[in-house]
């Protein structure tokens, strides 16, 4: 199968830092030429700023001229409303939180693109369950024909536990420094308990980060190579992650395939079986996480055959929900019901 990913004009593909998605393009473009499919990435880079997500759609119909696809997979809102526009069909994937919350003049209106992209869509993938039901409800008959769930991939061969457990019970944290994230109650959660917290992660809000730091001993590494990432897993007992909103964080798949357990906040509920995986907090009378992260980060320094066991739960998860060839093989599926109903989407 012919494949076009297109991607956000903002970093490149792979981005040389923090690049969520164009990461991910990277990672699954590489997940569908392992499966023996031709696919093509389409990308073009100007200042490294969002905005340049217009001027990226913009220059696409030039772009497209040269390119023949049965299918073409956009993964942000202007680029799949451009496709539209052009009568190119497209399959979508919506990573966007503005699901759950909408704050702001910004968020309104690519909330309001979010919902052209999806609806306009020959079909759109959610990466959660939780997702697709909130993309359902609020759709209505607006909804795609196809709107499967399909989370992203992690490469299970390349994220392995490590040989040995830690010698020491230690936390680590792993995403941007910014405060919908709230790292400041995962470090006052594990201050005193004597449980080591590492923050690894790029650090956009530097007042924020001051925050984090005194709200108890933390260790902020800043952004680190995926080698040294590993290692960080590989020396953690568990991963703490308390934001406020995800959809579906990369740095839990590492965790689930490195094979330590998961602290999180409800945001994470849909792939983090609880008890199975690791624990879900829940927040005190004041919406404040910390007791709850703190006496469950207790729970697993205490107890390491309760680490061991969540330990394997993780890994066999990563393995069998959300290993590369097994996302392949969904999308796969997908992109033949799409060709089937709407022929080639750029014929040549």
């Amino acid at each position: 199968m012919r494949i076009v990913l297109v991607g956000t004009g903002v970093y490149p593909i792979p981005p040389p830092g923090y690049g969520a998605i164009e990461r991910l393009i990277a990672q699954y473009a590489h997940a569908l030429q392992v499966a023996g499919q031709s696919v093509s990435v389409l990308q073009e880079v100007r200042r490294q700023q969002p905005v340049d997500e217009y001027w990226f759609a913009g220059r696409l119909k030039g772009l497209l001229h040269s390119q023949t696809a049965d299918i073409v997979h956009a993964q942000t809102p202007v680029v799949g409303n451009r496709l539209a526009s052009l009568g190119v069909p497209y399959v979508y994937t919506t990573h966007s939180r503005n699901w759950f919350s909408v704050r702001g003049l910004t968020q309104r209106w690519g909330f309001r693109l979010e919902r052209r992209a999806i609806s306009r869509s020959a079909a759109t993938i959610c990466p959660t369950d939780r997702l697709n039901a909130e993309v359902s409800r609020r759709l209505g008959t607006h909804r795609p024909a196809e709107l499967p769930t399909i989370p992203i991939g992690i490469d299970v061969n390349s994220w392995r536990p490590a040989e040995s457990p830690p010698g020491t019970v230690s936390a680590l944290a792993v995403g941007a420094v910014i405060p919908i994230k709230r790292w400041e109650q995962a470090v006052a959660a594990l201050a005193g308990t004597g449980i080591r917290l590492r923050l690894v992660g790029p650090v956009p809000d530097r007042v924020y980060a001051e925050r984090v730091r005194s709200a108890g001993p933390v260790e902020i590494l800043g952004e680190i190579p995926d080698a040294q990432l590993r290692e960080e897993y590989h020396a953690a007992s568990f991963l703490i992650h308390p934001s406020a909103s995800e959809i579906l964080p990369v740095a839990v798949l590492q965790a689930f395939a490195c094979g330590i357990p998961v602290i999180g906040s409800e945001a994470i509920r849909p792939v983090l079986d609880d008890g199975v995986v690791g624990f879900i907090a829940v927040p005190d009378s004041r919406s404040n996480l910390a007791p709850s992260l703190r006496a469950l980060a207790v729970q697993l320094r205490d107890d390491a055959p309760l680490r061991a066991r969540l330990g394997a739960g993780a890994r066999r998860s990563a393995e069998e929900r959300y290993s590369w060839p097994k996302i392949v093989t969904a999308h796969l599926d997908l992109y033949e019901a799409v060709r089937h109903r709407f022929g080639p989407a750029l014929p040549g």
